[in-house]
């Protein structure tokens, strides 16, 4: 089950009889799932686009340049169906991110920045 000092939540999902637990405590957080006995875990991995705006990584698609017209309508497409997410803070926006969820956020961090905060991440968790 669990070990001491772990906290945890747990969610019934529905009629499929998963259970989804969160746990965390040792500074390092992950969903577990049980699905017919068997234990699935996937780190929950966080970068931070700039002002405190956090973004889990596990969703990201791409981190691109917000200056070329296919880009701009993106964001723009994005404005109109209500999946773009302003993380600039009134600021230039230098990075479009783009989500698996089609969910479009401008960051006023560089690419590069988030790219390589990224691959931070990565490198953290296959230790």
């Amino acid at each position: 089950m669990y070990k001491k000092g772990h906290i945890s939540l747990q969610y019934a999902a529905g009629r499929f009889g998963q259970h989804w637990k969160r746990q965390s405590g040792t500074g390092r957080s992950c969903v577990v799932g049980m699905t017919g006995g068997k234990v699935h875990t996937m780190a929950i991995k966080l970068i931070n686009i700039g002002f405190g705006n956090i973004v889990s990584a596990n969703r990201i698609i791409s981190i691109v340049s917000p200056e070329s017209a296919p880009i701009k309508r993106i964001i723009q497409e994005a404005r109109d169906r209500h999946m773009l997410i302003d993380a600039t803070y009134g600021r230039r926006t230098r990075a479009v991110i783009i989500t698996d969820s089609d969910h479009v956020i401008l960051s006023a961090v560089q690419p590069e920045t988030v790219a390589h905060r990224l691959s931070t991440k990565d490198d953290e968790h296959d230790e």
